[in-house]
């Protein structure tokens, strides 16, 4: 397929959302919402669904999962500055 294309690369995204979330609970203990910020594209729409399977898990049921939809960094940018 792409074999006689010559300077092509490309990278693998492995997430480890479960270990993000519990140091993150670790550290912060009285954590109760974690809010997940993603956008439009195919990764992004491919993490939430990562992320939607951890935070489903029975020892997840006391925090709440709040997704943010950003169809560009500058409106992640505006919208943390404004809460």
């Amino acid at each position: 397929m792409i074999a006689e294309y010559n300077y092509i690369t490309g990278l693998v995204e492995v997430l480890d959302v479960k270990s993000t979330i519990d140091i993150a609970l670790k550290l912060h203990p009285e954590i109760r919402k974690i809010v997940v910020t993603i956008d439009g594209t195919q990764t992004g729409l491919a993490q939430r669904k990562l992320v939607h399977a951890v935070a489903e898990q029975e020892e997840y049921k006391d925090v709440e999962f709040v997704y943010l939809f950003m169809r560009r960094q500058r409106d992640f940018i505006r919208k943390s500055n404004t809460d």
